[in-house]
């Protein structure tokens, strides 16, 4: 995934990754649930993580995790702002 400057994640990138997955561009409810279950996921990664220092390593997989899931959570807040105007 193309990173913009240290700390950034394309919207446009997620979008290409899902609609080569899905085929189409999320609605609403898509997105609602990609961001349920992203956050579930890294908070469980995260936990398996704290248990395991062994695979701190890896930690910074996270962090590009927490990137993409930020970058989720904007969008997705734009997208309702827009709907309820």
């Amino acid at each position: 995934m193309k990173l913009e400057g240290e700390d950034q994640v394309s919207y446009e990138e997620i979008l290409k990754l899902y609609g080569d997955c899905c085929g189409d561009h999320p609605d609403l409810n898509d997105m609602l649930a990609m961001l349920i279950a992203s956050h579930g996921e890294m908070m469980a990664f995260n936990e398996a993580l704290d248990n395991h220092p062994e695979y701190c390593e890896i930690r910074g997989m996270s962090g590009l995790a927490e990137l993409v899931l930020d970058k989720v959570i904007e969008q997705f807040d734009r997208i309702v702002m827009e709907v309820e105007q």
